[in-house]
């Protein structure tokens, strides 16, 4: 069976009649809901800046008095520690050892003439077997090269001696030396004939011979060691081992020490030559050793003096309770100069005439201060530090800018000092 839908909704009946209306939800409003969290954020860190973060900073520039002074005082190496009251400051010497040497040319030229010298065999083969002498300065003929040599002393040449039927000749040993000097006289082994000799049966059966070389013979120019050498050496050198000695020593000396000019001294310990005047050699070592000493101070000793002197004269300050009783010294301020009075370097003594200045200013107690400023406005603690005579200037700033009095915590109150301005 078919089923059938019927429409009911008559003709002509407009559809919109009968669909179902939804109804809008409304949107919020995000503008406004913006300006209220930013005053939320605003008023919060507001609140956060004024109760925990404010603070106050006050500058205060005191007011500063130039104290001068001229004291003696002495510097001593019996002085085992800084005596203010006997105005005298340790001193100690610093020593100070250099070695040096040096090569010098010798100047000194001469001429070394030196005769050559040897040995030789004189034989002696005479027929009828002969003894012969011959005198101290006998000639003798080198027969390659015709050089003359001369004996040195007297000789005795026994005679000769038949063995085995044949006449053998016999002979001694002489020192001979040649007639010139010179290298040319420095032979080889040679025979030597006797011009002495010559027209006599013995020149022919009489000569002499060498196994060696003649030598020692020379002719030229040499340098040897002056009197005036020595004494050119000693003063380059010593005057040169003095400068180093003392520039060494000062390089040596901590900064934190004074040197005065006048109280170093320096000497040649020790010098000699490794060779002595008339020594045949082209050059020659000089060596000599050199001390410096030098009595010395520290710098802060001076300045130690300087302050404590100065702050013995200060005055105490007197029913004020915003300032400490003692005053103090602005250490950039002092300022020292001294003249030499004396020095011993025998017994270890600087006399010192100082002229020295500071300033001092009044110092204030920051408890007291802070706990006066607690809960007052910009213009009650200014009147305040205007009405002091020991401060010249101030300075008072609050953060955050707006609150109007500073805060109840001494540790959100700041006080500088602004010192070294009058």
């Amino acid at each position: 069976m078919t089923n059938k839908f019927l429409d009911i909704i008559p003709p002509g009946t407009p559809k919109a009649l009968f669909s179902k209306k939804v109804p809008q939800t409304a949107k919020p409003n995000s503008f406004k809901k913006g300006i209220i969290i930013f005053f939320t954020v605003f008023l919060g860190l507001f609140l956060l800046c004024h109760f925990v973060f404010s603070q106050a900073e006050v500058k205060i520039w005191p007011k500063t008095e130039l104290l001068e002074f001229s004291e003696t005082i002495t510097v001593s190496v019996k002085t085992g520690d800084f005596d203010f009251s006997e105005k005298t400051i340790p001193g100690r010497f610093f020593e100070k050892i250099q070695k040096d040497q040096q090569s010098f040319s010798a100047s000194e030229i001469f001429s070394k003439e030196e005769k050559a010298r040897g040995t030789v065999k004189v034989f002696n083969k005479h027929n009828p077997a002969k003894s012969l002498s011959l005198i101290a300065g006998t000639r003798f003929l080198s027969s390659d090269s015709e050089k003359y040599f001369t004996a040195s002393e007297k000789i005795y040449i026994p005679a000769a001696k038949y063995e085995g039927g044949k006449l053998v000749a016999q002979w001694t040993e002489a020192k001979i030396v040649a007639m010139e000097p010179g290298e040319d006289y420095n032979i080889g082994p040679t025979t030597f004939s006797i011009p002495g000799l010559v027209g006599t049966s013995y020149y022919y059966s009489t000569w002499g011979e060498s196994s060696e070389n003649m030598s020692g013979g020379i002719n030229m120019k040499k340098k040897r060691i002056s009197q005036n050498d020595l004494d050119n050496a000693q003063k380059v050198l010593t005057e040169k081992l003095l400068e180093e000695v003392e520039s060494s020593l000062r390089n040596n000396i901590s900064s934190e020490f004074i040197l005065l000019k006048d109280a170093l001294t320096k000497e040649i310990t020790d010098k000699s030559s490794l060779a002595a005047a008339g020594a045949e050699v082209e050059s020659f070592i000089y060596e000599a050793e050199a001390m410096a000493s030098a009595l010395i101070f520290k710098k802060t000793d001076i300045e130690r003096f300087a302050q404590e002197h100065i702050l013995s004269q200060i005055p105490s300050i007197e029913n004020n309770e915003i300032f400490l009783k003692e005053k103090k010294l602005l250490p950039e301020s002092l300022t020292i100069s001294y003249q030499v009075e004396s020095i011993d370097l025998e017994n270890g003594q600087i006399i010192l005439n100082l002229e020295f200045s500071g300033k001092v200013y009044s110092d204030v107690d920051e408890v007291v201060l802070k706990r006066s400023f607690s809960r007052k406005s910009l213009l009650e603690i200014n009147t305040f530090l205007e009405n002091q005579p020991q401060i010249i200037r101030s300075e008072t700033k609050f953060w955050p800018f707006w609150i109007g009095k500073a805060p109840d915590e001494p540790k959100k109150i700041k006080i500088e000092l602004e010192l070294g301005v009058d």
